[in-house]
């Protein structure tokens, strides 16, 4: 009888972040690539918390989690006394960020890998907050394999923020995309929340939430809810919806994210054929401001 202790099985974890940390533990940076709500960020600090996990991966390195969310403000003050409180859990006060930066260098003594989650959480860090952590990074080239390097958590299209510029390179040194869940998972984690809640769930009620939820992590507590949680069910077809084109066309979530699409005709242009919620957000702006050229990243 299953613990349900992992939030998915432990061999899952290991097949599923063997390639990720296979590419860290050589030196090289990655970006681990999902749809919104598939629970790469929430796996990724299970495996983290797990020592037994880790060594199972093979990982040698100290893993520094980075989330704006954890920031009083979204300041590179408080990103390098984040990063100064995981290395060595010392209250730093002084607010120079150049004498900050230099007491990070000063304490890493060992292979670290900085992971960066929410990638929309760092739209209002500054430029200069990824300078400082590219100078980290250039302070570690001197070993092989690199002493410092990056796992960058994103969706499946690019985002382009000045914090992320200055670490390009290094973000796109490898892309891996991380997959849906299989029926296996979503039923053990079905089976998962329906022990947690004490709740008793038939095969064919299994079977059906399988289906919903296109292999959609997020989409499972909601539809397992009675009533279904409707309202969580919203929020997430709206977070999907700039990636309509990624979901399986005969899908249940497709057709239900497909129902949040924005009537498709600006002013006198009808749209032949379907356009995402950022295509229609772009074509949008060129009608309302013509004769007016836009650079790339606006």
């Amino acid at each position: 009888m299953q613990d349900f202790l992992y939030p998915l099985p432990q061999k899952s974890l290991v097949s599923r972040f063997k390639p990720v940390f296979g590419k860290l533990n050589s030196g090289q940076s990655v970006s681990l690539a999902s749809l919104p709500h598939t629970g790469k960020s929430s796996l990724v600090q299970f495996v983290l918390s797990q020592p037994d996990l880790l060594k199972d991966l093979g990982s040698n390195r100290l893993n520094i989690y980075l989330n704006p969310e954890n920031f009083s403000r979204i300041t590179t003050v408080n990103l390098y006394k984040n990063i100064l409180s995981q290395l060595n859990q010392k209250s730093f006060t002084n607010p120079d960020e150049y004498y900050l930066l230099n007491e990070i260098k000063k304490c890493i003594n060992q292979p670290v890998t900085f992971i960066l989650d929410w990638p929309d959480g760092w739209k209002n860090m500054p430029q200069e907050a990824g300078m400082g952590l590219k100078s980290i990074w250039e302070s570690g080239q001197h070993t092989i394999p690199h002493q410092i390097n990056f796992l960058f958590l994103v969706p499946p299209s690019p985002i382009t923020y000045p914090f992320l510029q200055p670490l390009k390179s290094l973000l796109i040194e490898n892309l891996i995309y991380f997959p849906t869940f299989n029926k296996h998972e979503c039923i053990y984690s079905i089976q998962r929340f329906s022990k947690m809640w004490q709740k008793s769930i038939l095969p064919k009620e299994i079977n059906e939430i399988v289906q919903k939820s296109s292999g959609i992590a997020g989409l499972i507590k909601p539809l397992l809810s009675l009533p279904i949680n409707t309202e969580k069910l919203n929020l997430i077809c709206k977070d999907l919806l700039p990636y309509i084109n990624n979901l399986p066309k005969d899908s249940f979530v497709y057709q239900l994210v497909k129902s949040y699409l924005p009537n498709q005709r600006i002013g006198d242009i009808e749209i032949d054929g379907e356009l995402s919620s950022q295509e229609y957000s772009i074509l949008q702006r060129f009608v309302s401001e013509p004769n007016i050229l836009f650079t790339r990243d606006q």
